[in-house]
């Protein structure tokens, strides 16, 4: 078995009778990626200028050591 083969999950069963509704995706997708970057500022402008992606929040450290972006669709923003 290759090692890409041994991370897929297992198919998940249907809903048990009764159920109205599955909380999972109908399909695989990226959910997140983290990728160090020596220049974050440098890194969110490649980001927001070559993909369709905008920043949606930047958090940082208490002393400022390290930032954490999130990114998602352009338009959309936190809480809404």
């Amino acid at each position: 078995m290759s090692d890409a083969a041994s991370i897929v999950p297992p198919p998940v069963e249907a809903p048990a009778a009764g159920h109205t509704h599955n909380l999972l995706p109908k399909s695989p997708r990226w959910t997140h990626i983290a990728l160090p970057a020596t220049n974050i500022d440098a890194s969110i402008a490649w980001y927001e200028t070559y993909t369709p992606l905008c920043l949606l929040d930047r958090r940082e450290d208490a002393d400022g050591s390290r930032s954490s972006p999130k990114f998602g669709p352009v338009g959309r923003r936190e809480g809404g």
